[in-house]
């Protein structure tokens, strides 16, 4: 895919630390040695009083890496964040082999839609709907309104200089590429251009230029002189030079040339966006989400297990009841705390009157007992409730009327006595003590 780079004045750049003129966007693996050369493409002439022109330009590059071929938009772009003049270039870089699969470079700079007039966004890297498509090319056919000279003699390109007026930049981008699209396919790439040529271009590197008439230049326009034959040839790697060298200047390096041109009109089937494909760095994000979704289940299922281990049962039932005994002095007994089953607890606190020595005990024992469906032992306990109040209350001194729960005295006659049963032994057991 064709690398993009962006460059206008913001008050913060793409890179730490850069603001005014620098870069504002580009693809994030783009060379640095490019990124470089694209910097110092990025140069633009405010013109006092006069129209700026919108610069088109094909310029064919070599880095110490690789070869490409550059298609670059700059104009005007208002004024910046300081009040100060402000121009956007907007660079599109292709390798070499990818041409062989385009139009002519003056079709991509006059009709792709993808190109920038301004930057109001914050500094970002591009991402993948940024991305060059042949698909957004609008391939349509525009007159010339003047006459130009020839710019290929045969299907062979010639060194041209042209003299324009004022506002014709664009009409004259528009002839190139009625050239190019008369020469053979294989060599519409081969041949460098710029439309308004600007003092800080290099003119060897341009065979086709445009310039305003009367506007001085530091060089020679009309015609340019061959380099010596001893300089480095472009295909050559350049050599380590700093940021204020001159750059070698020498005639463009016959390219391999497209083999397939774009159609006149495109269908909405040929608008259609290509499917994406999986490069290293999609598989790479990709596999880093897949493993930040795992980590989250993993954590999850940790912490259910947690919950699970620590939360008692939703079917268990409430604790048994463990009976306890009392001696005598109130003080619990540690070896009477054994596990007895109700009945039996019930009869040894009985038989050793201790029930009301442990009356709490013999209330929640006979409670137990009377939900199994043995009353008794509960009226005995509640007799013996009601005998301890009323002493608490009277003393022992003095005659004391106890109510006791029914059930626990019967009539014989005209006289009342305790009943015969074992909740009436243990009441007259408890008042034979206690008179």
């Amino acid at each position: 895919m064709p690398f993009q780079y962006l460059h206008t004045s913001a008050r913060r750049g793409l890179e730490p630390g850069k603001s005014g003129f620098c870069c504002i966007a580009r693809d994030r693996d783009l060379p640095m040695d490019l990124g470089n050369e694209l910097e110092r493409l990025s140069r633009f002439e405010h013109f006092p009083g006069q129209s700026n022109p919108v610069i088109y330009r094909h310029l064919e590059i070599q880095t110490r890496s690789e070869q490409y071929h550059v298609l670059s938009r700059i104009q005007d772009a208002g004024t910046d964040y300081s009040k100060r003049n402000n121009h956007i270039a907007h660079h599109l870089v292709f390798a070499n082999e990818e041409t062989t699969t385009l139009p002519d470079p003056a079709t991509i700079l006059l009709y792709w839609k993808g190109w920038k007039n301004s930057w109001h966004e914050p500094p970002r890297v591009l991402t993948e709907r940024d991305q060059f498509q042949i698909q957004d090319l609008d391939t349509r056919s525009e007159p010339l309104a003047g006459e130009y000279a020839n710019c290929a003699i045969e299907g062979t390109p010639i060194d041209q200089a042209f003299y324009i007026e004022e506002r014709r930049e664009r009409e004259l981008v528009l002839h190139f590429r009625n050239e190019l699209l008369g020469m053979p396919a294989t060599d519409r790439w081969r041949v460098s251009f710029t439309n308004f040529i600007l003092a800080s271009d290099r003119p060897t590197k341009l065979q086709w230029r445009g310039n305003w008439r009367d506007r001085p230049l530091p060089f020679e326009f009309d015609t340019i002189q061959e380099p010596d034959s001893s300089e480095e040839p472009l295909h050559a790697p350049e050599q380590s030079t700093t940021s204020g060298e001159s750059e070698e200047s020498t005639p463009s390096r016959r390219l391999s040339a497209p083999t397939v041109e774009i159609p006149t009109e495109l269908t909405k089937a040929h608008r259609r966006r290509p499917k994406l494909k999986w490069t290293s760095s999609r598989f790479s994000k990709a596999l880093n989400i897949g493993l930040a979704i795992l980590a989250l289940l993993c954590l999850a299922t940790f912490f259910f297990l947690i919950r699970g281990v620590n939360k008692p049962s939703e079917n268990a039932g409430p604790p048994s009841f463990i009976p306890q005994t009392y001696s005598l002095n109130g003080s619990n007994d540690s070896a009477a705390q054994e596990t007895e089953l109700p009945r039996t607890r019930w009869d040894t606190l009985a038989r050793e009157n201790q029930l009301l020595e442990a009356l709490p005990e013999s209330l929640a024992i006979a409670t137990q007992l009377a939900n199994e469906g043995d009353p008794e032992p509960l009226l005995v306990a509640q007799a013996l409730d009601a005998f301890r109040k009323a002493s608490a209350i009277h003393g022992s001194s003095e005659a004391t009327i106890v109510r006791l729960p029914p059930g626990i005295v019967q009539e014989t006659g005209d006289q009342w006595t305790a009943a015969s049963t074992r909740r009436g032994r243990a009441a007259r057991s408890w008042a034979h003590t206690h008179s």
